[in-house]
């Protein structure tokens, strides 16, 4: 990351936090695919696509020949499992991943290849893929929603606002989750927590419990403008349904976990790779079902619209009685998070209600 960072690639290509596993997705602004790079069993160095569905692949597999003269390299296309739902396109070289001597070559072979890729898919795909800030897009645009949104505020008021909401991205190395993360997941919360468990006189920030609850509201409205039906999803995105294409992989896989069909690791494991969320957020999402399905309390909160769209798939796959257990786990949910002192989730409260209204 700091070598991309260190060649003005840290708002595309070093966009999100690396962890610990052996690869590293970068999302390109489709919904179809996304590239990933790829450390493999200490010798191999490798750049890929992962291709969620089925179509997908074949589109691009009639387009071989193209892809691979734009690139300019022969890629490998037959390597994934064969009952694998989702597909992988790779280009692998021997290396020696670990000595450190070789890190730079190993760097820019990666974001050489990476660049090569992303002209052949504009070029035979029609990617649309932009190296734009998207940041500085969408701090103006929050800024103009408060406007709207709180009229009742102070100019002075929104604008610390509008900083507030971009605290976490500001100081990255703070936390164990990215600012990208947090507003995909929902899981403010759990930021909340972290934001208020975090040393911060030690660090020199001074104490953060004056401050936390304005970092969570700001967050929460920040949330609310990326939710609204017009605006750009975090990840860059032009306009597309990208929170409900998450959705839907998620609730599909997590009705295999339900089902015995596949263990929550592999759930998770798989959620991440298809639609590139942090597995934490993953996993936070299948154990939402699963507390759902028992009529039990799940912790780590979820956005209005992962939870809308839970309760109500569950009700067409399921029927009533469960759609009302899942509504039961909504409001255990609610009351825990009450207990909690950090005020309410009225967005669950509000769902609770209207499943109530409707019976």
């Amino acid at each position: 990351m700091q070598y991309c960072k260190s060649m003005g690639r840290g708002e595309d290509i070093a966009s999100r936090k690396a962890g610990y596993a052996d690869w590293y997705d970068v999302s390109v602004g489709s919904r179809d695919y996304h590239i990933f790079f790829q450390l493999y069993r200490q010798k191999t160095l490798r750049i890929g696509m992962y291709i969620y569905r089925p179509e997908d692949f074949t589109r691009l597999e009639s387009k071989m020949a193209e892809i691979e003269s734009a690139y300019g390299s022969s890629l490998d296309w037959y390597s994934s499992r064969e009952k694998s739902v989702a597909k992988r396109i790779l280009h692998s070289i021997d290396a020696n991943v670990h000595n450190v001597e070789h890190f730079p070559q190993h760097f820019k072979w990666l974001v050489g290849q990476f660049d090569k890729l992303i002209a052949a898919l504009r070029q035979v795909d029609n990617l649309e893929y932009s190296k734009t800030d998207y940041k500085d897009t969408l701090r103006k645009g929050f800024r103009a929603f408060l406007d709207e949104r709180c009229p009742e505020y102070a100019p002075a008021t929104k604008d610390t606002l509008a900083t507030d909401a971009f605290y976490i991205d500001k100081r990255p190395e703070l936390f164990d989750f990215t600012f990208q993360e947090v507003l995909s997941s929902g899981s403010i919360p759990e930021a909340y927590r972290e934001i208020l468990e975090l040393d911060f006189t030690e660090r020199g920030l001074g104490d953060p419990r004056n401050n936390a609850s304005g970092y969570i509201k700001a967050l929460g409205l920040l949330l609310e403008y990326l939710e609204g039906e017009d605006n750009q999803p975090i990840n860059g995105n032009n306009g597309d349904d990208s929170s409900k294409n998450k959705a839907e992989v998620a609730y599909s896989i997590s009705r295999q976990v339900h089902d015995g069909t596949i263990g929550r690791t592999e759930g998770k494991e798989e959620i991440a790779r298809i639609t590139g969320m942090n597995p934490n957020s993953a996993a936070d999402f299948i154990s939402a079902f699963l507390a759902m399905m028992a009529g039990n309390a799940y912790k780590r909160a979820q956005s209005e619209f992962n939870t809308r769209y839970l309760v109500d798939n569950i009700r067409v796959d399921y029927g009533e009685a469960a759609y009302h257990t899942a509504i039961k786990a909504c409001a255990e949910h609610a009351s825990y998070y009450a207990a909690l002192g950090r005020g309410r989730l009225a967005y669950v409260e509000r769902i609770v209600e209207e499943a109530k209204n409707k019976i």
